[in-house]
């Protein structure tokens, strides 16, 4: 495009000046945006095509923003050479707020300002090893067995088992990924009384994630005594427990005890139930029928009754009945380091404390800004806390944030450590309410509202904002020196913000009046400067309102007005004095310089100054015959 500018003065003199501008509102093209794998657990790779289209290609910024929750990263960023190429950035899991799936996202930017963001392509972050419970089951025969099943398909890539640390044969493996696998060894026992057992597993899931699983079992022969009791102490499996049952003095009951890293297959504490480090999978080889009661102690000391975040006297005994799901407590006492409790049969066990305090919401902030339409946008941040790190996290996908107005108009953020939603297009006197209800890894959850009133006047702080000048009044008009005036102007803001801004009255570039004006976005108003003296005026005037921004000028053509003359004082008589003599007048000399008449007197009273002058020297010729009399 080709500008022309033209300006032109009072007398009539004009001057252009031409410029070319190049126009371009066409965004640069993004294309192929690829985030390199499915699913990883060190870096994703986010790719893209880039092409100018008239403007050089400025930045390339690349990120992902979640699916499951508020969140995008901090962009990194990249340029290309040249008009176009393919480039790309990795961005670190470790920066990311949880596993999940996330989305590719590609901004490019040219040199005259044109965005293009292009979001395309998934990769599924896993950082978290998989969750593996097994039970062993058929132990004293061969072949035993051990079933598995994962939380996600993993692949077993080791299998050992050994019987009194001596190895057994296992099965041989297939390279395959699956949710639950049944593997067998030799299970058959040893001679004496008891055989203890190791069974250990290597198993990566599709993200390269690794974990192992072992199992320490025992089978132990021991007969009922005469009480009806039987007692056993398995080695390897952290606790002791005396059954009583209706089996006859003598008879040799057979028992099974498995300590797993995991709940046993098919059994999960709940949430907020915190475990040690294990869990027991209890067969007493007799029948729970034949169990009139058993009782289980736990040194308080071993890896079974270290539960992370609780002191010893704050746990108890969980126990998962035969057939079901989830763990209740059982009545448990802590004596001399000693968990014990008294059951009326065998399932499984474990040792927990309550993990139910909510997280805790530290802050809560109200936050202005001003947008470029003249609007405000309300910002509430919250942060918040796990109640304890050591057994809990935040959970960002369960964590909402709400707000009392449409969707269109809310942009939130979601992370571990805080929340932030955007409110646009606030005005005056629109109330609007702002919830959040913080979850935890254990399901406890923490709610709270603020309430965000919008001022009733704009943010006053734009300096971006244009006072506009028109309708000058009384434009370009003839005055009569030291008459009073009235000038007045229309001033109207931009399409930006509220602001307050000085207007000034200017006569010939001298500012005469001042006053402050404060105006909402796109509104206008008169300013009047009334009773402005003239007096000192000479010719032609220029006035005119001025802003920072704008002005409007206009002529004020001064005249004199017409001219009244002023009355010639008539000069008193004074008697002369009879003994003083009448002085002689003295001749002038005829004056070389034409005459010329006498100007009419003003009202000023400087024209006609003769007459006055005649008058004072009668007075003081008089006086001074008086003195020589």
């Amino acid at each position: 495009y080709t500008v022309v500018v033209t300006a032109t003065n009072r007398f009539g003199g004009e001057s252009t000046r031409t410029r070319t501008v190049t126009v371009d509102n066409s965004p640069p093209i993004v294309e192929n945006v690829r985030l390199g794998a499915d699913v990883t657990n060190d870096v994703v790779t986010v790719r893209a095509d880039i092409s100018a289209v008239n403007s050089s290609v400025d930045e390339v910024a690349f990120g992902v923003r979640s699916t499951f929750a508020p969140f995008q990263t901090t962009p990194k960023t990249a340029t290309i050479s040249g008009t176009a190429g393919t480039v790309e950035a990795e961005i670190d899991v470790t920066t990311l707020p949880a596993d999940g799936e996330y989305t590719g996202v590609v901004v490019a930017t040219d040199t005259a300002g044109n965005q293009n963001e292009t979001i395309d392509d998934t990769v599924t972050v896993d950082t978290t090893a998989p969750v593996v419970q097994t039970q062993i089951t058929d132990l004293g025969t061969d072949p035993a067995t051990v079933s598995l099943s994962a939380n996600e398909d993993v692949t077993v890539t080791k299998f050992t088992a050994t019987a009194d640390s001596q190895p057994r044969e296992t099965t041989s493996l297939t390279t395959r990924f699956d949710s639950g696998f049944s593997l067998t060894f030799d299970g058959s026992d040893t001679s004496g009384n008891e055989t203890t057992y190791q069974t250990r597993l290597e198993l990566e899931d599709k993200a390269g994630n690794t974990v192992v699983s072992t199992a320490n079992s025992s089978i132990i022969s021991n007969p009922v005594d005469q009480n009806g009791t039987v007692e056993f102490d398995p080695p390897g499996v952290g606790l002791n427990t005396s059954v009583n049952t209706t089996e006859d003095e003598g008879t040799v009951v057979s028992a099974e005890f498995t300590q797993t890293q995991s709940p046993p297959e098919n059994t999960q504490p709940d949430s907020t139930q915190v475990t040690g480090n294990g869990f027991i999978d209890a067969d007493p080889g007799v029948s729970n029928g034949q169990v009139e009661e058993a009782t289980i102690e736990i040194p308080a000391d071993s890896e079974l009754a270290s539960v992370p975040g609780f002191r010893t006297d704050e746990v108890t005994i969980i126990r998962s009945q035969e057939g079901e799901r989830g763990f209740e407590p059982v009545p448990t006492t802590l004596e001399n380091g000693t968990l014990t409790t008294t059951v009326s049969g065998f399932s499984q066990f474990a040792v927990a404390g309550t993990a139910d305090d909510p997280p805790s919401i530290t802050a809560s902030n109200v936050e202005q800004t001003a947008e470029r339409d003249g609007e405000i946008t309300e910002t509430v941040i919250f942060e918040y806390e796990p109640a304890d790190r050591a057994i809990s996290r935040i959970d960002i996908g369960e964590t909402e944030l709400t707000a009392s107005v449409d969707e269109p108009r809310v942009t939130r953020r979601v992370n571990s450590t805080r929340a932030r939603i955007d409110i646009a297009d606030t005005s005056p006197r629109e109330t609007v309410t702002v919830s959040i209800e913080v979850v935890d890894t254990r399901g406890n959850i923490e709610t709270e509202t603020v309430t965000v009133n919008p001022p009733t006047r704009r943010i006053e702080t734009d300096p971006d904002t244009v006072f506009s000048v028109s309708d000058l009044s009384p434009g370009t008009v003839e005055i009569t020196r030291g008459e009073e005036i009235t000038v007045s102007a229309t001033i109207t803001t931009s399409d930006t913000l509220a602001a307050t801004r000085d207007v000034e009255l200017r006569f010939d570039g001298e500012t005469i009046a001042t006053q402050e004006v404060f105006l909402d976005n796109r509104q206008n108003t008169t300013v009047e400067f009334s009773a402005i003296e003239t007096t000192g005026l000479e010719g032609d005037v220029e006035y005119g309102v001025f802003t920072q921004d704008d002005s409007e000028t206009g002529i004020l053509r001064v005249t004199a007005g017409e001219e009244t003359p002023a009355e010639t004082p008539t000069p008193t008589e004074v008697p002369a004095d009879p003994a003083t003599e009448t002085p002689t007048e003295t001749p002038t000399e005829p004056s070389t310089e034409s005459s010329t008449e006498t100007p009419t007197p003003t009202e000023d009273g400087i024209p006609g100054f003769g007459a006055v002058i005649a008058l004072l020297a009668l007075l003081v010729a008089a006086l001074i015959a008086r003195r020589r009399g």
